[in-house]
């Protein structure tokens, strides 16, 4: 029906369009029912912020202050309300350190042509233990939000916040607005609280006998049952047991798993040559196994993690770079059209395992860092609705770069982990795809990747 313009009971002049969330405080509530009831209002019932931070495209990087920050590597979820945005080619916007996540808001179109990116930025946050400024724990369902859709059976109050428990303040007080859901028309998404879905230690026959890549792969995350990867394992060194890489670290709401440690080599390796395990809840990288054998010989080297953990030590050839950090939590909410252009992304990565720059030797390496996960909700289309709902594991849309010889590359929306760390010996650590590849090999395991959950097309 066409457009109308209606007063207010305080003066105001609004258009018909406007969403029915900002109907209120304008109309008295008969009028309200009146207008809505009668078929008048063509605008949404889903809450897309405030606008409060205006209109951004970007002239260079935007790096969110992190508040309540707890250390390096926790602090509030990010909350950003813009009218509309646009990321121009080169540019990334992120928060200045890990966190419980960033929400962004837009009343209107979206436009990346550069990067959104919660990657290596997940925190080290226990979500069953108070934090956060509203010092409360993450509700034992998880994370939730609710989403009034067509077909949606599902029940939820938003009031006060309370599914973002734990978040912050800040991410309590935007989410307040979302419209709650009595069961008709109403779907909520769901971010499991914790998760069980890193890596196990490797587990191999005899001494000498490398691992199977696929066994020290963090778990890819699963609607339902996580939303964030596992991280990847440590490898497997010469031997069998006292050469095994640290396990994997699991995945929270805040967070993909951490890597675990890779393991030194050696015939006759005492019980410090193995890798140790991940910390929990996205902590330190596990730290690489020393070389206590032989002080002149390659060490394990350490998990990606927040920090990644340290090479092992006494030993050599260690780079001591295990990546600072695990995949993200990211929430865009577009009230218009989502573009991503050639050139963007909307990510939250792990990060990878330790490398060493050995050329011989059977010491091995750390494991990546999962993904972390990205929720998308539109009202409009997303790159003319080429890109659809649904829950997507790891990526979602067209690639943006080609693969290097691991197989990494970028995607237009995408959660991967990290890959393990390797070594310059192609024997011991043969190149292939890290989520693919089935060459036996002393790399450290992939972080497992992440969810992408998109909601589109039947908002209403």
């Amino acid at each position: 029906m066409p457009r109308r313009y209606l007063g207010g009971v305080f003066g105001n002049t609004i258009g018909s369009d406007i969403d029915k969330s900002d109907v209120t405080g304008v109309f008295s509530l008969s009028q309200q029912n009146y207008m809505i009831s009668e078929g008048g209002w063509a605008g949404l019932d889903n809450y897309f912020g405030d606008g409060s931070d205006g209109s951004l495209s970007t002239t260079g990087n935007n790096t969110f202050t992190v508040q309540n920050k707890n250390g390096s590597y926790d602090g509030d979820m990010v909350v950003k309300q813009y009218t509309a945005l646009t990321v121009n080619a080169g540019h990334t916007i992120t928060p200045d350190q890990p966190c419980r996540g960033m929400i962004i808001y837009v009343k209107g179109d979206c436009v990346v042509n550069g990067k959104i990116s919660m990657t290596a930025r997940g925190a080290a946050a226990d979500p069953t233990v108070a934090g956060g400024s509203d010092n409360a724990a993450v509700p034992t369902a998880g994370i939730q939000y609710g989403i009034k859709m067509t077909g949606g059976t599902d029940t939820l109050s938003m009031a006060g916040g309370v599914p973002f428990s734990g978040c912050g303040n800040a991410a309590k007080n935007a989410v307040s607005n979302q419209i709650s859901g009595t069961g008709s028309n109403y779907t909520v998404h769901t971010i499991p609280r914790s998760n069980n879905n890193g890596a196990n230690r490797p587990v191999v026959s005899n001494n000498d006998v490398k691992e199977d890549p696929a066994d020290i792969r963090g778990g890819n995350a699963q609607y339902g049952t996580s939303a964030c990867g596992g991280g990847g394992a440590g490898g497997q060194a010469y031997e069998q047991t006292d050469g095994q890489g640290g396990a994997g670290g699991n995945s929270t709401c805040f967070t993909g798993g951490s890597g675990g440690g890779g393991a030194a080599g050696g015939g006759a390796a005492p019980s410090g040559h193995r890798g140790s395990n991940a910390s929990s809840n996205g902590g330190i990288g596990g730290q690489g196994g020393g070389h206590y054998e032989s002080s002149s010989r390659p060490k394990g080297t350490g998990g990606a993690g927040n920090p990644g953990g340290a090479d092992g030590s006494p030993g050599t050839n260690g780079n001591n770079d295990a990546g600072d950090g695990t995949g993200g939590l990211l929430f865009l909410i577009v009230r218009g059209n989502l573009t991503i252009g050639s050139s963007g992304s909307i990510q939250a990565n792990g990060t990878r395992g330790g490398d060493s720059s050995a050329n011989t030797d059977n010491s091995s390496m750390g494991g990546g860092s999962g993904g972390g996960h990205v929720m998308i909700m539109c009202g409009g289309q997303i790159n003319g609705g080429s890109i659809s709902a649904g829950n997507y594991v790891g990526q979602a849309g067209n690639a943006i770069s080609n693969p290097d010889v691991w197989g990494v590359r970028e995607y237009m929306i995408q959660a991967w982990g990290g890959r393990g760390g390797k070594n310059n010996h192609n024997a011991a650590c043969p190149q292939q795809d890290l989520y693919t590849g089935t060459s036996l090999t002393r790399q450290g395991g992939a972080g497992g990747k992440g969810l992408i959950s998109i909601y589109t097309g039947n908002l209403l």
